[in-house]
Parts: C-alpha cells; sequence; structure tokens
C-alpha cells in the first residue's frame, strides 16, 4: 500500500521548524496515490494564489473543476482506490505553515509488518 508523506515548516512568530507527516489515507493503485499527490500540488498552490489576491487587491483564482476544494483551506478531499471521495485534514495549510515536499511512500506500518528485526 502507498500513502504520501508531506515535508512541511511549521512554527510560530519567534521560530521554525521542519515538520513531516503521513497522509490519513493509502492507496494500493500507485496511479491513484499520484493523482492524490497532484491533487495536494494544486490544493496548496490554489490557496497560496487565494492568499496573494486577497493581498494585493485581486480576484481569487477560479475553482472550476477543482474536485478536492473544500470551503476550508484546512481540508480537502482525495478519492480513494474505489473512487469514495474523503475529506482529509491538511496538516501543511497553516500561518506558520509552507510545504516544502510530498512524495508517495509505503505505508511504514505495512512495510513494519513486512519486516523482523532482530
Amino acid at each position: 500500500m502507498y500513502t504520501i508523506k508531506v515535508k512541511y515548516t511549521t512554527g510560530d512568530s519567534e521560530r521554525s521548524e521542519s515538520a513531516s507527516n503521513l497522509l490519513g489515507i493509502c492507496w494500493n493503485d500507485i496511479d491513484k496515490a499520484k493523482q492524490a499527490l497532484l491533487a495536494i500540488k494544486a490544493h496548496y498552490e490554489y490557496w497560496d494564489a487565494v492568499r496573494w489576491s486577497s493581498r494585493h487587491g485581486k480576484d481569487a483564482p477560479p475553482s472550476i473543476g477543482c474536485y478536492w476544494l473544500c470551503p476550508d483551506k484546512y481540508q480537502m478531499y482525495l478519492f480513494d482506490d474505489n473512487g469514495v471521495l474523503y475529506k482529509i485534514s491538511c496538516f501543511w495549510m497553516g500561518y506558520f505553515e509552507q510545504i516544502k515536499s510530498a512524495k508517495i511512500v509505503f505505508d511504514e506500518d505495512e512495510e513494519a509488518s513486512r519486516c523482523i528485526k532482530f
């Protein structure tokens, strides 16, 4: 099974630090995981453009066809292997958060179940 690992910076007005987390959704189909990865990128870029446009008095970018879009930037929708749409939390979004990278990885729990340590 595959999931997505997101690396980002977080912090407050006095400090920042690197963090990473796995999404709470997994896929058996690598192509579905790739689609989710592209949706995360589109979601981040969309809300970044909204923030930029509001600071500069411009209109927000259009959101037509953005199946992943929630009214709240801290959540988004992703499809699972069966085409079911799930709402997930976007832990990489926030006042001090900035996404650095996202990549498809093997689910660590499943990976651990296939390992024998001695």
